[in-house]
């Protein structure tokens, strides 16, 4: 029998049941899902562009240690980092995020 998989943190691989799950890889399939729905339903967009930075986009907003600084509750503020994506194509995926997240 095959030794079980391990993530790269040492976490078991995610969706197996009764397993320790990784929160942004999760967070990234999320992200993946609700870009590719929004593609599907607009029958526009380019879905795989999207797919592709699903991973970029989980670590900058939600890992506390190497991810974006920004205060949602203050947007306005000097001290907020600021994210320029350009990759245009990939522009649902940060739909994605604001569906998956009012107020953040």
């Amino acid at each position: 029998m095959p030794p079980k998989r391990k993530t790269p943190e040492g976490k078991s691989e995610p969706g197996k049941k009764g397993k320790q799950t990784d929160p942004l890889r999760d967070m990234a399939m999320r992200l993946r899902i609700h870009a590719i729905e929004m593609c599907s339903a607009a029958k526009s967009g380019h879905p795989t562009s999207c797919s592709s930075i699903a991973e970029v986009m989980a670590v900058l907003f939600f890992d506390p240690d190497a991810g974006m600084r920004f205060d949602p509750l203050h947007p306005e503020n000097m001290l907020n980092d600021r994210l320029v994506l350009s990759k245009g194509h990939a522009a649902p995926i940060l739909c994605s995020f604001a569906c998956a997240h009012p107020g953040w």
